[in-house]
């Protein structure tokens, strides 16, 4: 064997000896921050040990081809390049593996498959010539490995069965308008645009998008939405962050949301996300019913082909008013649409000005325009209308018979216009009529079925209305300030977007109910920090689910601080100003400067106040993630005094000990001060052991402060 052969095998037998000791303590590994990037070559390195490995399945095809010589050290040469970057993937990806976001069973067998592939490989490598026979034992062994590694991190990366969906029968759901607008518009999109990251098996950020429930629970960032305010709802900050910015959803390289897509969710959490609200209960109006209309129902004016000629650039623009906007329905289509708007500015000439375009005019929206019974004449000049709104105008409707030679009209909507019975019998003789919107028409509910009954080729849209049977389940309540930390003056205040809600909360760690818990006021009242428990209750609703929120007291500001004991070296935040610049550190990231990680001793921190500030209490805040390894310290003490060399314990505390894991928390103690000190130390002692029901149990944890607010 030359020389540089046995050092390429000293090599393989190193690395993979590295690789088994990293897989079989991977649990009590941490990776240093310079380390990490090469875990995230992982996804781009594994490409070379496919090709590799599938161009050995072709050399030993071919085998009879090459002269024995030739192959020998062909084979050799791919064998044990492909053994290096097997090995060197498989170690990338543990590195990767010790990232949060990924579900553990998941990440098991993933490193299971890969793992054996690497032994497999090398097995191919080292007993090829002292076992030859076994060969054809040990590839088809190592593909099938590849295969399963390769599907099993498909699945990881882009959700579950991403391999094998494209050969995958399954049934496109069509869209529904009798079931919720959540089910039929809402949830699709997150379906198909974000459950690859969030479902049960990969919890990203620890957000599941498999269930609503599970979406109500929302993540380390708190729910996805906030119900009535978009533009401060996660899932829209995120989708509207440039595609490079790391925390852009969905990620670069994933199917992304289109801008349809967006307008929709937003729309849809400005309307305050109601989960249970009907399609059939929109209003013809409502820009989400447009917005709905346009993805999913499909458009027969815009998908037909027609006959008619283009009205000309001139003509589109001699009837286009201030008052009225005309426009082509689709590109490329001759087909145009007319809005009015102003109704102060309304008259009959306002419709007789669209003869010009009356061949083109296919649909014609009314709304809200002081249009009377006589005015449908007019109508009539439109032979190929097809869709015709005068929702809240000033017909009864006793003559829409008149309309019967529009011979295309399949939608009408009649919403908010008083309808008579009479208006009702003049439908009968609207033959190409299919849908119809009657909601708050001043018809009964009787007369509506029974000429629905009568006419079953019309769908009949009456709108949402209630029996006794019909409870609905309210929103949660929501924070008013942006991230609970309140200054001097400001206030812990709750809201909720509908009127006549009661708000009951808790401060004690119970859950509140519609009978237990304070009735919530102005504010919340408090010294320091608090974890408070809230729903909110209406008359003949059902209680919402419940919500936590945290909240920081911070009067004043510290003049300056000082780090007695070093942090670890992972976790520097910024050094002493890292606790006293009013920032709360960002939960989904550890290695955010505004965190002060401590392992091997204990954090020693002091901080001076200003001479004007009278301080009565301190909160020292600290981060739960117990699935990293990040407990509630030990205890904390607070020294204070007059003098920093000469200080007095005042105070100790230690939190309550974890039980299970809770994912990732903000938690805190206060710390009343009976008088005015200048100057205040704070001692937080890691826990020495994790407890026995903890994964690493024995082992040191750390502890993580991110602030030390002054009350």
């Amino acid at each position: 064997m030359t020389n540089w052969k046995k050092w390429i095998d000293y090599l393989l037998i190193g690395l993979l000896a590295m690789l088994l000791f990293l897989w079989i303590f991977d649990h009590q590994l941490e990776v240093p921050v310079y380390i990490q990037p090469l875990g995230r070559m992982h996804p781009l390195l594994l490409h070379l040990p496919i090709g590799l490995f599938i161009s050995i399945g072709i050399l030993l095809v071919f085998k009879k081809e090459l002269s024995p010589e030739s192959y020998d050290k062909l084979f050799d040469a791919l064998a044990a390049i492909n053994c290096l970057f097997a090995v060197l993937t498989a170690i990338f990806g543990l590195f990767l593996s010790m990232e949060n976001g990924y579900n553990p069973d998941q990440i098991a067998y993933h490193k299971w498959s890969g793992i054996l592939f690497v032994v497999l490989a090398y097995s191919l490598y080292f007993l090829r010539k002292k076992q030859e026979n076994k060969m054809k034992f040990i590839y088809p062994s190592a593909l099938l490995s590849m295969i399963a590694a390769g599907h099993l991190g498909g699945e990881i990366t882009h959700g579950e069965n991403y391999v094998f969906a494209p050969v995958m029968q399954t049934e496109e759901k069509e869209f529904d308008p009798s079931i919720s607008v959540y089910e039929s518009a809402i949830f699709p999109i997150l379906e198909a645009k974000c459950l690859s990251c969030h479902n049960d098996k990969k919890t990203k950020g620890e957000l599941n998008m498999s269930s609503l429930e599970k979406i109500l629970k929302g993540g380390e960032d708190g729910p996805i939405w906030v119900p009535g305010n978009a533009l401060n709802s996660h899932i829209i900050q995120m989708a509207n962050l440039p595609l490079d910015d790391k925390k852009h959803m969905p990620p670069k390289g994933k199917p992304q949301l289109t801008a349809d897509e967006i307008a929709l969710l937003t729309q849809w959490i400005r309307k305050g996300a109601n989960t249970e609200i009907l399609f059939t209960q929109l209003k013809p109006s409502d820009s989400l019913t447009a917005m709905i209309q346009k993805k999913y129902m499909s458009n027969s004016s815009v998908e037909k082909n027609y006959d008619f000629a283009f009205a000309s650039e001139s003509t589109i623009e001699n009837v286009n008013t201030p008052f009225c906007t005309v426009v082509p329905l689709a590109n490329g289509s001759p087909a145009l649409k007319a809005n009015f708007f102003v109704s102060a500015r309304f008259d009959e000439k306002s419709l007789e000005g669209l003869k010009k375009v009356a061949e083109q005019l296919v649909e014609l929206n009314l709304s809200k325009m002081p249009v009377k019974n006589e005015h449908l004449q007019t109508l009539t000049q439109f032979k190929n209308l097809e869709k015709l709104n005068l929702n809240f105008t000033n017909i009864d409707g006793e003559n829409l018979d008149i309309l019967k030679t529009c011979k295309n009209l399949v939608s009408l909507s009649l919403s908010g216009s008083k309808i008579s019975s009479k208006g009702l019998k003049a439908l009968e003789s609207l033959e190409s009529l299919k849908v119809v919107y009657l909601w708050n028409t001043g018809l009964s509910v009787k007369e509506i079925e029974e000429f629905g009954k009568a006419h079953p080729a019309i769908s009949l849209n009456k709108g949402y209305i209630p029996s006794a049977e019909d409870i609905l389940k309210i929103n949660s309540p929501n924070m008013v300030s942006k991230n609970g930390v309140l200054k001097k003056g400001e206030k812990a205040q709750l809201k909720h977007s509908l009127p006549n809600v009661t708000i009951r909360y808790t401060t004690n760690g119970e859950s509140p109910d519609t009978l237990k818990g304070s009735v919530y006021e102005n504010e919340i009242p408090l010294d320091g920090f608090a974890r408070v428990k809230a729903i909110a209750t209406k008359d003949g609703w059902y209680a919402s689910d419940e919500k936590v929120f945290t909240f920081f007291k911070s009067n004043f500001a510290a003049e300056s601080a000082w780090l007695l004991s070093p942090p670890d070296k992972q976790y520097p935040g910024v050094g002493p100003s890292t606790v006293i610049d009013q920032k709360q550190g960002d939960k989904n990231n550890f290695k955010d400067f505004a965190w002060l990680g401590y392992k091997q001793n204990n954090a020693e921190i002091l901080v001076k106040t200003k001479a004007a500030d009278t301080v009565s209490g301190i909160t020292v805040s600290y981060l739960n993630a117990s699935n990293s390894y990040i407990m509630p310290p030990s205890e904390i003490q607070v020294w204070a005094g007059n003098d920093k060399n000469n200080l007095e314990l005042v105070s100790r505390k230690s939190p309550t000990p974890l039980t299970k894991n809770t994912g990732v928390t903000y938690d805190a103690l206060n710390f009343s001060l009976s008088k005015k000190y200048d100057f205040i130390k704070v001692i937080a002692v890691p826990l020495a052991k994790l407890p026995k029901w903890h994964e690493g149990a024995g082992q040191r944890g750390w502890v993580f402060i991110d602030e030390i607010y002054l009350y």
